[in-house]
């Protein structure tokens, strides 16, 4: 499943966890796995937001998602 997720767009990410098909978890530990498998040999990496997998972990199972802004976070997209 990790291997489709790196290929689904945002839209189908959403519906996956929406529908507990995927967990925020494995969306972005499927999305920071790939980047470790690619980035040494095309650095199209420049910065990692840190902490996406922990805020995917404090996210998980709340029906709410976080979106950062430049000088706060915000919450959006409550079901």
């Amino acid at each position: 499943m990790s291997t489709d997720l790196i290929w689904s767009d945002a839209t189908e990410l959403a519906e996956l966890i929406r529908t507990k098909q995927a967990s925020s978890v494995e969306v972005v530990r499927a999305h920071l796995d790939r980047v470790e498998a690619t980035n040494p040999k095309v650095n199209p990496i420049v910065t990692l937001a840190e902490g996406a997998l922990e805020a995917a972990k404090a996210s998980s199972g709340s029906g709410t998602v976080s979106r950062r802004t430049s000088s706060s976070t915000t919450r959006c997209c409550s079901r």
